[in-house]
């Protein structure tokens, strides 16, 4: 424990006089001590005896708690009663444990334990580390302090040992403290102070937990204006992310209706151009044609030139020859009538 040192000169203060303080000649029964170190932890002496009592009336023996149900034995205790639940679970288990071992409802097996591995023992059955001490000091002889959450607080809230103290390290710190044989004494004179200081640890409880409901409240408050805050952001943050997306669709329409449109005006252009094109096409076969017949009519012009410069030459020769003929006969015509004449004149 921190500070162990600085703690000891009042904590032995507060143990002061232990050696006036009368212990009962014998403490019975081991395993009657087992269910009343149980019972013991954070619950008064006045709890205690009444809930022994009430076992001594309701069973026949601790056998018969033994095999009893936790509900039962719930029941049984008033309802105030500190960690019933827990206890009735914890004394049956350790009843029934101790049973199976030893096949009878004795701790007469743990007699040649050391008191370590007692202590480990009983722990290992179920009992609670304040169990476990108070029998081993009282049952067993053992140097040991049991220190529940009552003692332990209480010790915290009058100072005598350091916030943050663990249970074990409470009980740790009181077993070097107090010596061995004045054990059963300190256990004694611990439980006296805490059933002194028992209002004023209800009350400072009572505040911690008015603290507690403080803190929880407002840490409540708190997570819940963080959980609005962040859902706020979260609102914005998807409002934003919903503008962002219309932005978007808006742009991503306004880009497909350019689209369409440039897709329209490309179509409407390769429409016109295709027009074009079929007249350009529908000229250029008119054109075409026009220049066939103007080709055929030009061919046929030489050729109608060509027939008439044919006949021409025909009709020319003919003429050319007819009159070569008539010259060819007359100048004959004209040389038999030269030779008739010369013959006549013989």
């Amino acid at each position: 424990m921190k500070d162990a040192t600085k703690y000891q000169p009042k904590m032995k203060t507060l143990l002061t006089g232990l050696k006036r303080i009368r212990l009962p000649a014998g403490l019975g029964d081991p395993i009657r001590l087992l269910v009343r170190s149980v019972m013991e932890a954070n619950a008064s002496g006045k709890d205690v005896d009444k809930a022994m009592a009430t076992f001594d009336k309701e069973f026949v023996d601790l056998n018969e708690l033994r095999v009893a149900q936790p509900r039962e034995i719930v029941e049984m205790l008033s309802k105030s009663f500190p960690h019933a639940r827990t206890k009735a679970v914890e004394v049956t288990d350790a009843l029934n444990r101790i049973f199976n071992r030893a096949n009878d409802l004795s701790m007469a097996y743990m007699d040649g334990m050391a008191k370590r591995d007692l202590r480990r023992h009983l722990t290992r059955i179920g009992l609670s580390p304040y169990a476990a001490a108070r029998i081993v000091s009282a049952g067993f002889e053992g140097h040991a302090v049991p220190v529940d959450e009552d003692l332990a607080e209480t010790l915290l809230m009058d100072g005598y040992v350091p916030g943050g103290a663990t249970i074990e390290e409470v009980e740790g710190f009181l077993e070097r403290v107090v010596s061995h044989k004045d054990c059963l004494a300190a256990h004694v004179a611990l439980r006296r102070f805490v059933g002194r200081r028992a209002e004023a640890l209800a009350k400072k409880r009572k505040a911690d937990e008015a603290v507690r409901l403080e803190a929880e409240r407002k840490a409540a408050e708190a997570a819940a204006k963080a959980e609005a805050a962040a859902k706020a952001k979260a609102a914005r943050e998807a409002a934003k992310a919903e503008a962002a997306k219309k932005a978007a669709a808006k742009k991503a329409q306004a880009a497909k209706a350019k689209k369409a449109k440039a897709a329209a005006a490309a179509k409407a252009k390769a429409k016109k151009a295709a027009a074009a094109k079929k007249i350009a096409k529908k000229k250029a076969a008119v054109a075409k044609k026009a220049k066939a017949k103007a080709k055929r009519a030009t061919v046929a012009k030489k050729t109608a030139s060509k027939k008439t410069a044919k006949r021409v030459v025909k009709k020319t020769a003919k003429k050319v020859t007819k009159k070569a003929a008539k010259k060819t006969a007359k100048k004959a015509a004209k040389k038999t009538a030269k030779k008739a004449k010369a013959v006549k004149k013989k």
